[in-house]
């Protein structure tokens, strides 16, 4: 929330009365309804006791005391609770199994934490009017800002944002409030309510709001619940959980109707529909049934600010409370501002959704082909090269002209790489040849062969497929088994091959389709995809010579639920992290191969996705190939098309060229 309550000097006769009522820090009632006084500093259950139901409730400080904690998120992945200090501009984390408490300051004042989707120590949180990517390792004094995903209310620069939380698809919704120019005291109807897409594109659902808060959703009754917390009420608005819309907005729970005090704060919900809401200066959290308007129960907690609450706890039966300790003409001595876990209630809470945030820009670059693969970025021309394999053709783009243009070969290539220390050549995969070949990058214009440096698998249907140069610039390309027809691959025929000049050494036998290289010198390592395997290969990799040894697997698709697709080409960032195309899935997946880890999944429009790297003037560019094959359906445009994938936020390494 924020604070207590009042408004600007601007408003009509009714909201002056109102004004000078609140502007006295010495509140004694509120529209004639009594404020429960002070309990005791210390608290215990018995103090505040309103019902036989009550007993049975333990509510225990489990926090270090803050100025204005707020937006609780209960994270299964780590079962820890995260939530933030507003005034105190800190994020802050505990871990209810060791009673460990960080905290990290910000740059502004954050209102929210919800984890990102798919994206460990990643976070979104409120930074004044910004919403806001944070990575936190959830040790103290290390979080970092990494961008700003949206910016609101640029028409009144004074707001901030208030509560926010993800919805059931992952939706960020979140909301603003007018300047509070003194502690407790507001600009009022300067705040809205926006929900952000997961590519950052911003909606405006609600407006005219004085302090948004208490957000949830119930699923079975297609219900949306909110609160503007001036309103002392609960809103209740139809929620399509396709399209993230709200509408048919109905109060389904006054305050005045119950006699109560205080106002409307965060809220969150159990399995049995039933909210329970945060009563800022009520000294209690309420359970209500929203389908009756009952108030079923009323659960004290031993701070009169009371500003939020979520379910969690390996069980999701701990109710997790904020709390601040502002003084407002009033000391709020300790326990207040903290904390607490109650347990006792006899319900559960649903699992708290994560924001899913995919900021990655994909646009199109290149025509529909039917095989697109190899992509090499060559920084000399600032160009990217590619080939279409079942066209025999290779193709350059250009990103600072838009130029783009291609020529054909005499057989079908599967991958182009430039010959280091010479102009307009390139060694190319050709059938089962290794071949240079030279080409001046216009349209149309012939390619000519200039020498053939080997041949592999000689006596067999098999063509070569992915290549690249290692960090020496030795060349290491893999071959396929004949594909009779598309998808109908012969198993086990191909293999893995190393160019040192001239020299052809193997270094893998019995691979079905040979796809994936990348290297690491931190790790030593050299990854590798057979693509049929559905997982990921990684030896050890000696610099000096070239040589791999000590074939570990990692990243089985089917463990992690990858159902659809098998893995293709792959690049690296300078992280250390992979960027593995998925053949007939779809997308780019993000993956950690030192902790086995997926971080994020980018989706493509086009289901055949062959493979990646990393380009552009400061390499922050993801260039993707895809095909069009028709196997088992038309693949329809864009289909068949390269794209360039921008706002991954993160930097790949060179491409290597050839050294002959």
């Amino acid at each position: 929330m924020g604070s207590s309550y009042s408004a600007e000097n601007d408003h009509t006769a009714n909201d002056n009365a109102f004004i000078r009522f609140v502007q006295s820090f010495n509140v004694k009632s509120l529209l004639g309804l009594s404020v429960p006084s002070a309990p005791p500093a210390h608290y215990s259950p018995e103090d505040l006791n309103t019902g036989p139901d009550q007993m049975s409730v333990n509510a225990e400080a489990v926090t270090s005391p803050v100025w204005l904690g707020e937006g609780p998120h209960w994270d299964a992945s780590e079962q820890a609770l995260f939530f933030v200090s507003i005034f105190d501009r800190s994020v802050n984390k505990f871990i209810p199994s060791t009673g460990k408490q960080t905290s990290s300051k910000l740059g502004g004042m954050p209102t929210y934490i919800i984890p990102i989707e798919g994206r460990p120590h990643h976070y979104v949180v409120s930074l004044d009017r910004r919403v806001v990517e944070i990575e936190w390792s959830g040790e103290n004094d290390t979080a970092k800002e990494v961008k700003t995903i949206a910016e609101v209310d640029a028409h009144e620069p004074q707001n901030r944002f208030n509560d926010a939380k993800a919805d059931p698809r992952g939706r960020l919704f979140a909301g603003t409030m007018g300047f509070e120019y003194e502690p407790g005291k507001f600009h009022l109807k300067k705040g809205s309510l926006y929900r952000i897409e997961a590519d950052g594109t911003t909606h405006q659902v609600i407006t005219d709001v004085d302090i948004s808060n208490g957000l949830c959703w119930d699923v079975n009754e297609k219900a949306f619940y909110y609160a503007d917390s001036f309103e002392y009420a609960i809103r209740r608005y139809d929620y399509d959980i396709d399209t993230g819309n709200i509408s048919n907005p109905r109060k389904v729970f006054e305050f005045e109707t119950h006699g109560l005090a205080g106002i409307v704060d965060g809220m969150t919900i159990d399995t049995d529909g039933n909210l329970w809401v945060a009563n800022f200066d009520g000294y209690q959290v309420l359970k209500i049934d929203p389908r009756t308007s009952e108030l079923l129960q009323k659960v004290p907690i031993p701070a009169l600010q009371v500003t939020s609450c979520t379910f969690g706890g390996p069980n999701l039966d701990i109710l997790y409370v904020t709390t601040a300790s502002m003084n407002r003409g009033e000391e709020q001595p300790p326990p207040r501002g903290s904390t607490f876990a109650l347990t006792g209630l006899g319900v559960k809470g649903h699992p708290n959704v994560n924001v899913k945030i995919n900021m990655a820009k994909v646009q199109k670059i290149s025509e529909e082909l039917l095989l697109g693969e190899g992509p090499h970025w060559d920084h000399d021309q600032q160009a990217l090269y590619f080939v279409s394999i079942i066209e025999k053709t290779i193709h350059k783009y250009v990103p600072a002209t838009g130029a783009y243009t291609k020529t054909t070969l005499d057989g079908r290539p599967g991958f182009i790489v430039p010959v280091e220390g010479k102009s307009n050549e390139f060694v190319v995969g050709v059938e089962r040849k290794f071949l240079v070949v030279k080409w001046d990058g216009n349209d149309g214009s012939p390619a000519t062969v200039v020498k053939e440096i080997a041949e592999v698998d000689k006596g067999t249907k098999n063509r070569i497929n992915d290549g690249k140069a290692d960090p020496r610039g030795r060349l290491f390309a893999g071959t396929m088994g004949h594909e009779e027809t598309p998808g109908d691959y012969a198993l086990e025929q191909g293999a893995l091959y190393r160019l040192d000049g001239t020299k052809v050494t193997q270094l893998a036998d019995k691979i079905s389709i040979s796809n994936g290289l990348a290297w690491d010198l931190t790790e030593k390592a050299f990854y590798y995809t057979d693509s049929l395997e559905q997982c990921i290969r990684r030896y050890d990799y000696d610099v000096e010579t070239g040589n791999i040894s000590n074939l570990k697997y990692f990243f089985d698709f089917k463990k992690h639920g990858i159902t659809e697709g098998f893995p293709d080409g792959t690049t690296i960032d300078t992280d250390g992290n992979l960027w593995v195309a998925v053949f007939n899935g779809s997308c780019i997946l993000h993956i950690d191969p030192r902790t086995d880890t997926l971080l994020q999944k980018v989706p493509i429009p086009a289901k055949q996705v062959t493979s990646a790297t990393f380009g552009g003037p400061n390499y922050d560019i993801l260039f993707v190939t895809t095909a069009s094959v028709k196997i088992a359906e038309e693949q329809k445009p864009p289909c068949g098309a390269t794209f360039m994938v921008t706002g991954l936020g993160v930097k790949g390494n060179p491409n290597v060229n050839v050294k002959l």
